[in-house]
């Protein structure tokens, strides 16, 4: 975000769009989108982002199948009758 308000003062300084993308290490293209959207107004990136996901749960990791047919088998196999 900070790169993007960088962008938007050199051009509103009037540097041109090729001297802004080597000074700031941005690309021609991404500064000229720069200049086309509208000035950011805050810098809060925490707000725009949103709450982080959780880490997925891993399922069926420890567990017998879902399948009854499946889950009785493997509790059979487990205790070692199908030996």
């Amino acid at each position: 975000m900070l790169k993007r308000h960088e962008v938007e003062i050199l051009l509103k300084a009037g540097h041109r769009k090729t001297e802004v993308a080597r000074l700031t290490g941005v690309s021609l293209c991404s500064v000229k989108r720069i200049a086309q959207e509208g000035p950011v107004m805050h810098v809060d990136d925490a707000a725009e982002r949103g709450p982080t996901p959780s880490r997925p749960a891993q399922h069926g990791r420890d567990f017998p199948e879902t399948n009854p047919r499946d889950s009785a088998a493997h509790t059979r196999a487990k205790a070692g009758l199908f030996r």
